[in-house]
């Protein structure tokens, strides 16, 4: 009998052992397919103009020293990045839902980026939602010359996206750093662990990016339906554009030289460019985001004027 315990206990610790194994295999699967999950984003890409000829000039060490600030730039950017919309005064509002009967009764209270603050526990209670609030999570990837940021998409966190962007294509100006950019929205799989990125908001972004011939930022692909810029975000320009890429460019900018004026006095805007202006071959990029900061400069109130349609003519294309 001994010996048949003995037996038995070793089945048991086999059969426990892989049903242990068995669900940790599943856990790891059901991880990975959570990863695996679309997820609507706001994307910018930024590509370092220049970047080669910069190490050729200058050095593989002056060019690293730089490219770290800037690393070190978008690691600050991110652990500091709180969306403003989500601090009104700590403001949340109910997210009524209709019953069958006609009647409405409150499931959750949201904040301003429609995350849930309160949710229902197994009782049905209203409890508070500990889950991430994915709204306030800039996440950045970077390889090479290029950059990605992006964050969960939001009509109301829209602004607080576009101000980081602006915020940090002028802090890599600053560092002499230029950068060219182009801000997408869509449907993405970004598994960072794995180094996988799909989605057609990359690949506009892509396109988009490669098709400007200026220091700056535009925007690409689709443009959500019911979104939300302010007027001092964007602005309507298309003279950036290089010939026969329309289709990869939409027809408005980031006003990132508005954003300058207002934060920044000394050095300006156009200082800047004419600092790093230096080789003729690529005279154009400069020229062309100098233009830009003229008509920014001179268009500061181009929505009167256009009746803030160009955002629903663009969706509607």
């Amino acid at each position: 009998m001994g010996s048949n315990d003995k037996h038995n206990r070793q089945i048991e610790g086999l059969v426990k052992y892989i049903q242990d194994f068995d669900q940790m295999v599943n856990k790891m699967r059901s991880y990975h397919q959570d990863a695996c999950v679309p997820q609507y984003i706001s994307l910018a890409l930024f590509d370092v103009l220049g970047f080669s000829n910069r190490v050729h000039k200058n050095g593989l060490g002056e060019i690293y020293t730089k490219y770290r600030q800037l690393i070190d730039m978008v690691n600050s950017v991110q652990k500091s990045y709180t969306p403003y919309s989500l601090n009104i005064n700590g403001a949340v509002a109910p997210a009524p839902e209709l019953n069958k009967d006609g009647s409405i009764h409150i499931n959750t209270y949201i904040d301003h980026t429609g995350f849930p603050i309160l949710k229902k526990d197994d009782t049905g209670q209203l409890v508070i939602n500990k889950e991430e609030n994915p709204y306030k999570t800039l996440n950045i990837a970077y390889f090479s010359d290029t950059i990605l940021l992006w964050t969960a998409y939001s009509v109301c966190a829209t602004r607080d996206f576009l101000q980081t962007c602006k915020m940090f294509f002028i802090s890599a100006l600053r560092i002499e750093l230029p950068l060219r950019g182009c801000i997408t929205f869509g449907n993405t799989i970004f598994d960072v662990e794995k180094n996988i990125f799909l989605g057609e908001p990359l690949v506009n972004a892509a396109k988009g990016e490669a098709s400007q011939n200026w220091v700056g930022v535009s925007f690409a692909g689709v443009l959500p339906s019911g979104l939300f810029m302010d007027e001092s975000d964007y602005i309507p320009y298309t003279d950036h554009i290089k010939p026969n890429k329309e289709e990869h460019v939409l027809p408005i900018a980031l006003d990132w030289p508005r954003y300058h004026s207002e934060q920044y006095s000394e050095p300006n805007a156009y200082t800047l460019l004419d600092r790093l202006n230096t080789d003729e071959r690529f005279a154009s990029y400069y020229n062309n985001a100098i233009k830009f900061c003229d008509y920014s400069r001179n268009n500061r109130e181009w929505y009167i004027k256009q009746e803030k349609k160009v955002l629903l003519q663009i969706q509607e294309r």
